[in-house]
């Protein structure tokens, strides 16, 4: 898998990709590192590549999505 990752979907800023290791676990993590996002949006793996794969999908049919008051 490549390392692309795609930007926040929230507020456009680049995504990072982590690994983090702490007490037993072993992840990796990938989030927005804006300070400003609304959102800051995360998720987490065991591999990069799912983490990746988890990060980058986006709506298949954008026009459905709306804005919420």
């Amino acid at each position: 898998m490549t390392d692309d990752l795609k930007p926040c979907p929230f507020c456009g800023h680049e995504a990072v990709a982590i690994h983090s290791s702490w007490w037993d676990n072993d992840e990796y993590d990938v989030e927005c590192f804006n300070g400003e996002c609304p959102v800051k949006p995360h998720t987490c793996r065991e591999t990069k590549d799912e983490a990746i794969a988890a990060w980058n999908p986006r709506a298949v049919y954008p026009a459905v999505i709306r804005e919420i008051d």
